[in-house]
């Protein structure tokens, strides 16, 4: 007697953005569509993907019709803050809600930042991951060559790159949705990444990261999160994640290993980057020589690489 194993059903969401030439998203953003509609084809019969976007009413003209469009989002970080610049960047809540009602049935959520591209077997090695029994995963992108395009795709598969410490993918129970604790962080700025995180380490029973897969990955290295373009954003952000950290670990009270993972994210918060004022609950920002100098090496790579 042959057993025939349930179907897994992925919804697989981002946000992608109409942007001009200027952005490296222009670049990015079609090589992303396409590697997940290969990816989906690819995926073997165990699996029903289903590929969905969440975009503003002047996002529309640029998503393939192989998308399921879910309701234009009503509003965006300029709602929820006051900013001397004008962004329009959604709020992950908004994201994963609308991953949900794309289909409550699904049994996980995918998340990915609209720049990361996936390898033809990327759901197939979700499947194996989470048949191992994790409830969550995040897998780390690889960062490849900036040289590479559309017409290179089979090259850009090929290449391995390096791996990269960010996080920006993210795969959670469709249940988790409503359990996640992410406040008005905002996509499109710093700490999106170790806010799903957090809440991974505080909700799930057997979360895995993986940093070293071939899976998925980002042509060049934008530096991202060196720009101050968006610095008043990541202040916002950072803040959340401060209200979020406290929250969680008050929840977590009885579990040490989940409040020592969640005291290391406010500990990595508290040693990395410009730092708002102080709160009742977070010291001032005082950043050591060690610190510094580190800040100014990733400075110094950016620039290395953008002469590549």
């Amino acid at each position: 007697m042959v057993l025939v194993k349930k179907k897994i059903k992925l919804t697989h969401i981002i946000n992608p953005v109409a942007i001009g030439p200027a952005s490296d998203l222009y670049k990015a953003q079609p090589i992303t569509f396409e590697t997940m509609r290969r990816a989906k084809a690819f995926a073997s019969p165990e699996l029903a993907v289903k590929l969905v976007s969440v975009q503003y009413p002047e996002d529309h003209e640029i998503i393939p019709d192989y998308f399921t469009r879910c309701p234009d989002l009503e509003r965006s970080v300029m709602d929820v803050g006051t900013f001397k610049k004008t962004r329009k960047l959604p709020l992950l809540q908004d994201i994963l809600n609308a991953a949900k009602g794309a289909d409550p049935s699904a049994d996980y959520i995918i998340y990915t930042n609209v720049d990361i591209a996936l390898l033809p077997q990327f759901y197939d090695f979700v499947r194996e991951e989470l048949e191992k029994g994790h409830d969550a995963l995040v897998i780390n992108r690889r960062t490849i060559h900036k040289a590479f395009d559309m017409d290179s795709l089979a090259q850009a598969y090929s290449a391995i790159g390096q791996k990269h410490p960010g996080f920006d993918c993210f795969i959670v129970p469709t249940s988790y949705i409503e359990k996640l604790r992410l406040g008005t962080i905002c996509i499109g700025a710093n700490w999106i990444g170790r806010t799903f995180y957090a809440n991974l380490c505080a909700i799930a029973k057997n979360p895995k990261v993986i940093t070293d897969a071939h899976a998925t990955f980002h042509i060049g290295e934008d530096g991202a999160w060196l720009t101050t373009d968006f610095s008043e954003f990541d202040y916002h952000n950072k803040n959340e994640l401060y209200t979020i950290l406290e929250h969680l670990k008050a929840n977590c009270k009885e579990d040490v290993s989940k409040g020592q993972q969640l005291e290391a994210v406010k500990a990595f918060m508290d040693d990395y980057g410009n730092t708002p004022p102080p709160t009742d609950f977070r010291p001032a920002y005082n950043p050591s020589r060690k610190v510094l100098l580190k800040k100014k090496i990733k400075e110094i790579v950016k620039i290395v690489l953008n002469r590549e």
